[in-house]
Formats: C-alpha cells, sequence, structure tokens
C-alpha cells in the first residue's frame, strides 16, 4: 500500500518545470534585493585575488572551511571578476537542489512544494552565497543517486566525498549519510550478511574511505597554531545547564528559523526569536528541542536506516556545536536537510522488516506521518516570508549602499580607510580595489581575521595610516562602526557623508567620512 506522505509512481514533470520556474523567478527576485555581507565576500575575493593556488591554500587556513568551496570560486573568477557571476552560479545550485526535490523525491506535491519554498531552500541556501548551498546540492543528489530505481552507488559515494569537502557541517552530514546508506544497504543484504566476506570487503573499504575523508578534511579545518579563533561551543564560559540548552534545543532552531528583532522592530538575520535568557526559558526551548525532534522521528521511522540517520546526524550536530562552534542558522539548517533525506531515505523503498511488535507500533504512526511532516515543514515556509520582507525592506549590508553613495559623489578614486574591522571588506571586494586595513596594516580585498583579533584597538593605527596618506592626498575616505573612536587630531579633520541609519540585518552598521588632510584644509576652504 502506498504511505499517504510519498507521491504517486507516475512521475509528474509537468509539475517540477512550473514549480521550479515559479522558484527560478522568486529566488531571481530576492537576490536583486539582497546585499551581500562580509563572509560572501571575504571567502569570494580570497578566492579569486590570492596571488597562486598555493597561496590560496595558505590563506584559507584561517577560515575555517575545507578548500573545495574556494577552489570553485577561483576557477569561476577566471571567467569573471564580477560578484553578479557568484551570484548567479549560486543561484544555479539553489535552482538544481529545488529540481532534486521536484523531481525525484518521494513525497507529496504538497511535501515538495513546502521543502523548496522553505527558509533554507528559498532563502538562506539560494540567496546568500556561501558554501552550505553546494552542500545541500551534494546531499540532495547523493540521496537521490543512492534511492535510484537502479541504485548509483558509487556516484553517491562521490558526492559525499564532496560533501564532505564543503564545510564542517557537510563533513558531519556526509558522516551520518554514509552510516545511513551503510543500514540501508545492509538491509537489502538480507539476515546474516555479516558472514559473507564479500560484504565485509565492500564495508571495509567504504568505511576506510570514510575516515581517510574525515582526517584529511579535519586537517584542512583545524586553525592554525597562530589563529586567533580556535572554536568553542555553543555553551562558551556559561554554566553546564546553558551548554545543555543550548545544544538541545538546535532541532527548534533549525525547524523554526524564526528570526528576533531589535528594539526599533528591524528583523536582525542570524538570530532565533525563541532565544532563551533565563533557566526557565532554557528548559522550554529545550523540551520544544526534543519534541521537534522526536516528530522528525515519527516522519522517518517506517525504515531503520532512515531513523539512524536522523538520530546520528542529529547527535553528531549537537556534539558540533556544544563543543566545537555554536554555529548560525546556515549552520543549523543543515538539521534540516538532514530531516529531508532521512525521510527521502525512509520512503525510497519498502518498510523494514520490524519484528512484530515493532511492526504493530510503526503502523500506528502510518496516518501521524503525512500531517506530521507538513508541520514540521510549515514554519519555514513562515520564516521564508519574513526574512523576504525583511530584506526588501531593510538593508541586509551596507556596502552596496556604501558604493552607491561613492560612486553618486565622485568619490571612487579617494584612497579608503577601512577603521570598521572586518566591515569595511565589503567595500573593497565590490570595488574590485584594495582598501586600507588599518587592523591589519596593509591593503587588500580581503581581510586575514583569523591572525586579527575583531576587537583590536584601532585609534593609534588609524592615526597613524591616516598621517601617512595625508602626506600624498589631500582627500580620504574613512570607514567607521559605532565601535571607532577617533582622536583629537583626526576629529576635525572628518566630515560624515553616509545618512545615519537602522543597523543592517547582518549586524554592524557602517558609516563613511571624508578626511581632508591638515595641509590642504585652508585650500579647501
Amino acid at each position: 500500500m502506498t504511505a499517504p506522505l510519498q507521491a504517486p509512481l507516475v512521475k509528474d514533470r509537468s509539475f517540477a518545470f512550473a514549480t521550479l520556474l515559479v522558484f527560478a523567478c522568486l529566488v531571481a527576485v530576492l537576490a536583486t534585493w539582497h546585499e551581500p555581507w562580509h563572509d560572501e565576500l571575504q571567502t569570494w575575493r580570497l578566492a579569486i585575488d590570492s596571488r597562486s593556488l598555493a597561496d590560496l591554500v595558505q590563506n584559507r587556513r584561517y577560515e575555517g572551511h575545507p578548500v573545495l568551496p574556494y577552489l570553485l570560486f577561483r576557477a569561476l573568477g577566471l571567467a569573471s571578476r564580477a560578484w553578479t557571476s557568484a551570484m548567479l552560479v549560486h543561484a544555479v545550485i539553489a535552482c538544481a537542489s529545488a529540481w532534486i526535490v521536484l523531481a525525484h523525491a518521494p513525497f507529496s506535491r504538497l511535501h515538495r512544494v513546502l521543502i523548496v519554498f522553505g527558509y533554507y531552500f528559498v532563502f538562506e541556501y539560494a540567496v546568500i552565497v556561501r558554501p552550505y548551498g553546494l552542500g545541500m546540492l551534494l546531499a540532495l543528489a547523493a540521496c537521490a543517486g543512492w534511492c535510484a530505481p537502479q541504485r548509483r552507488g558509487k556516484t553517491a559515494a562521490v558526492l559525499l566525498v564532496l560533501l564532505a569537502n564543503t564545510s564542517a557541517v557537510g563533513l558531519a552530514l556526509g558522516i551520518a549519510l554514509a552510516f545511513g546508506f551503510t543500514v540501508d544497504a545492509s538491509d537489502d543484504w538480507g539476515d546474516r550478511w555479516w558472514k559473507q566476506p564479500s560484504r565485509l570487503r565492500v564495508l571495509a573499504v567504504a568505511w576506510a574511505v570514510v575516515t581517510l575523508v574525515v582526517i584529511t578534511v579535519a586537517l584542512q579545518i583545524l586553525p592554525p597554531a597562530d589563529a586567533v579563533y580556535r572554536g568553542g561551543g555553543a555553551g562558551g564560559s556559561h554554566e553546564p545547564l546553558w551548554l545543555v540548552g543550548r545544544s538541545v534545543s538546535l532541532p527548534a532552531r533549525a525547524l523554526l528559523p524564526f528570526a528576533g528583532s531589535l528594539p526599533d522592530g528591524s528583523t536582525q538575520w542570524n538570530t532565533w526569536v525563541f532565544a532563551p535568557t533565563s533557566r526557565s526559558q532554557v528548559v522550554l526551548t529545550d523540551l520544544l528541542g526534543l519534541a521537534l525532534f522526536l516528530a522528525g522521528a515519527v516522519v522517518v521511522s517506517r525504515r531503520r536506516s532512515a531513523l539512524l540517520l536522523w538520530v546520528v546526524a542529529c547527535a553528531g550536530f549537537l556534539v558540533y556545536f556544544a563543543f566545537f562552534h555554536p554555529g548560525g542558522v546556515r549552520h543549523h539548517g543543515y538539521i534540516v536537510i538532514a530531516l529531508i533525506v532521512a525521510a527521502w531515505l525512509a520512503y525510497a523503498r519498502p518498510r523494514t522488516r520490524w519484528t512484530p511488535a515493532v511492526a504493530r507500533a510503526i503502523d500506528r504512526l502510518e496516518p501521524l506521518r503525512a500531517p506530521t511532516l507538513t508541520l514540521l515543514l510549515l514554519p519555514m515556509v513562515g520564516a521564508a516570508l519574513q526574512l523576504a520582507r525583511a530584506d526588501r525592506e531593510q538593508q541586509f549590508a551596507s556596502a552596496s549602499q556604501i558604493v552607491a553613495l561613492l560612486r553618486r559623489d565622485h568619490l571612487l578614486d579617494l584612497p579608503i580607510v577601512g577603521a570598521s574591522y572586518p566591515w569595511s571588506q565589503p567595500v573593497a571586494a565590490l570595488l574590485d580595489r584594495p582598501i586600507y586595513l588599518t587592523a591589519e596594516g596593509r591593503s587588500s580585498t580581503w581581510v586575514d581575521a583569523g591572525r586579527v583579533r575583531y576587537d583590536r584597538p584601532a585609534s593609534a593605527m588609524l592615526d597613524s595610516a591616516m598621517r601617512a596618506l595625508s602626506v600624498t592626498h589631500c582627500r580620504l575616505l574613512v570607514l567607521s562602526d559605532s565601535d571607532t573612536r577617533f582622536s583629537l587630531w583626526l576629529q576635525p579633520q572628518l566630515r560624515r557623508i553616509s545618512p545615519p541609519g537602522r543597523e543592517p540585518m547582518s549586524g554592524r552598521a557602517v558609516a563613511v567620512w571624508l578626511a581632508t588632510a591638515p595641509r590642504c584644509a585652508a585650500t579647501a576652504r
């Protein structure tokens, strides 16, 4: 009997094409509204502005990502250095992910639509250009290959290796998928498969490759000895209860990704509206996270491999976020991708032959699976609407508006000093020319933030840079933020030319100042 959650066996290509067209148009509109922020442009410029591949590998060591996304960006940069080319390729990646779900996932029309128009598909991994969209595509493609009528095991394996090389969370998801596929294969092999030497050899080789990939990626991700930031979990310096609360609530953070707001009512991306601030709230968010985890288990429980994949993925992410990196919404979203691929694995093949008692319990859950999945997916559509509207009405980041201001006032040729670190880097990236970064004492289009503290005092360094540049230039531009403190020597030379505004959705507003050198002040008057 066909499960209520499953789609008809006839492939509905016309529906998939029509829905993909709507999805592509929506992503295109959202991308035109979106202003890139520091992390997006940092990855892009580091990749295309490193002097050689050897320099790229060396520079990337402080970024916390494997080298694969940087190599892809560098290859793209050979064709075009324009930021729009990166946006276009990322939108194509998002459309490819949507197509895999729409054309190949074993879900009903409703669930496929809810998936592709959810927050992560339509905004976080489509509009914001980061490696996580590529990881989502590879995870879905691997699942589609593994669950195809004629299983493409080797293709799925290659895709999992690539997935592991996109990011740390991609590595965690790749390990969970490898575990799920292993259990799925053993279910298909039948009883007492462990007594078959050929099967054991296949498993031994497969997990030797997994181990090699994990070691290789870990060596790429681990920060060098001189890195300022060396990781840290969600608990930070808080008490153990806070650590547990931040971790156990992660399924809730991922499946209910509604952003919080500032006192002025503006939406703040990468925050959570339900973020706990007291012990009682920690307990409540923990319970909510556990409830959503169990709801996901209900959805995927018809097949043992899918259930184990979901459990292993959640456990792995909770450990990673608790002890290695707290993550943000872009990282937590991989819990949702894990749920989608686990549900895919659960419904792509017949139900596991459970023991009679377990089979009866699984049968009782059958009517609950479709409505439960609907309830899990609906909030993400709401979050997509929230962030899409906010990105339309608010600035996501300041760099695009700053570049437009400089172009309007014919100031593009003036030297630029970036006192707001690293938030002035996007201006250099969009102008396609270096600016002077006071925190680093060098000119560049990308920052070496892994070796420089964000909160490094910049007043003396800013004065030194301005004195040196004032010898040869009468006018200079300074990019600052609210934490920048100007010296008594520099204050009289500055005139703010950017209008005050609300803090961008990604945080940290950047102000633009026009500085006139003291030796030129009389002439200017």
